[in-house]
């Protein structure tokens, strides 16, 4: 969906605006992108429902889904545990927390305890005005 590739790309403008490394930045980005994995899998599995980002497909469910999903796929567990914390980072055991905080923003969501925690709060305003960045693939 063109949400997620905005969050995604809206996600690597924040990791590359703080001057982190390319692995930080694309693990921002595949994370924003791979957020909609459970939505998405939840409006196929009922028809008649909302879209992806309609109210019975977001939330705790929908997040598990997707980490789920993504986990029997045999992604890495950085990316897992983005995705399946993005509601909740609080809850993450990431040693970097900046792809996480990137993705959260990106995604107009803002846990301030989580974001003052990891150093971010001050900062979140500036992010929230970057323009999307595209993503250079080699």
């Amino acid at each position: 969906r063109e949400a997620h590739l905005r969050i995604a790309r809206h996600a690597l403008a924040i990791a590359r605006a703080e001057g982190a490394p390319d692995a930080v930045g694309s693990l921002a980005y595949t994370s924003g992108l791979l957020s909609a994995a459970g939505p998405m899998i939840l409006a196929l599995a009922r028809p008649g429902t909302p879209g992806p980002d309609g109210p019975r497909a977001s939330g705790a469910q929908a997040t598990e889904v997707s980490r789920l999903y993504l986990a029997l796929m045999g992604l890495p567990p950085a990316l897992l545990d983005i995705v399946g914390n993005l509601r909740e980072p609080s809850r993450a055991q990431l040693a970097d927390p900046l792809a996480l905080a990137a993705v959260h923003v990106a995604a107009g969501l803002s846990d301030d305890a989580f974001l003052a925690r990891a150093g971010f709060q001050e900062r979140v305003a500036r992010w929230r005005t970057l323009e999307p960045a595209e993503m250079e693939l080699p």
